[in-house]
């Protein structure tokens, strides 16, 4: 008897130990692939790509490791890109593929990224170019503005001028 309910006690704890484990060692173990599945959420609609961009850029800051920031950055970079994101922002997408060049400078699509890179450097140049001329533009609106209201004094001068002419014409006639 003594034998059985020392045999019956250590198969209940074996049985107790082992269900614990089987409960808590799988928070301990790293979770391979996790992380890079929380990248893969596809964007099937306009309004999913505010949410996804938020859920990027805090992937981007506050992961742990940085191959998942970069991959992050990457993917920010094409959202901000996406012909169907109601808020294209290429600027931003340049900003983002330079993180993630400086995460990962041995990148596999290296060449894709060296030739996005240069386009979006390209086009930021355009941009700075074209609010240069904008700036231009509003100049010299301001200037053409000020030239019209003088030139519309100096008509008004003139056919005060010729009503002038006339009067004084008339009056010469009149002394004759």
């Amino acid at each position: 008897m003594k034998f059985a309910n020392t045999f019956l006690s250590k198969n209940v704890l074996t049985f107790f130990a082992s269900l614990w484990l089987l409960l808590i060692l799988p928070s301990c173990i790293p979770k391979y692939g996790s992380d890079m599945d929380k990248l893969s959420h596809p964007v099937s609609s306009p309004e999913d790509f505010r949410r996804e961009i938020d859920r990027m850029e805090k992937l981007a800051r506050f992961h742990p490791d940085t191959s998942v920031q970069a991959e992050a950055h990457l993917k920010l970079a094409m959202l901000y890109l996406h012909d169907e994101n109601p808020r294209l922002d290429y600027l931003r997408a340049l900003e983002e593929l330079k993180k993630y060049k400086s995460l990962s400078p041995d990148e596999e699509n290296k060449n894709e990224i060296h030739g996005l890179l240069v386009l979006l450097l390209k086009f930021e140049k355009v941009i700075e170019q074209n609010e240069e001329n904008a700036r231009a533009i509003k100049t010299l609106t301001r200037e053409n503005r000020i030239l019209i209201r003088e030139n519309q004094k100096i008509k008004q001068t003139i056919d005060e001028l010729k009503d002038m002419d006339v009067k004084i014409e008339e009056k010469r006639r009149e002394i004759k």
